[in-house]
């Protein structure tokens, strides 16, 4: 895992803008540190609360997977469907 853009993340759960994505996290109370790339562990956290991304890359998807069991286990949180 590598630090992403918000656009990045927004495209890979099929998003077409990044006002959209932008939205949908405040709906859901979810704040991302501003003007950064989205960190490792700010990705986890996202994606424990929103799921793993549909359309993030089947390379990737083995490590996300890995690490995001042993987030949502550390922080006793239900893995997400």
């Amino acid at each position: 895992m590598k630090p992403l853009t918000r656009k990045e993340i927004a495209i890979y759960y099929g998003y077409g803008c990044t006002k959209t994505f932008t939205s949908h996290l405040k709906a859901k109370e979810i704040t991302l540190t501003p003007y950064k790339l989205v960190s490792m562990e700010e990705q986890l956290m996202l994606y424990s609360q929103m799921g793993i991304p549909a359309y993030l890359p089947e390379e990737e998807l083995g490590r996300v997977k890995e690490k995001l069991e042993q987030y949502c286990t550390n922080n006793e949180i239900p893995f997400p469907k």
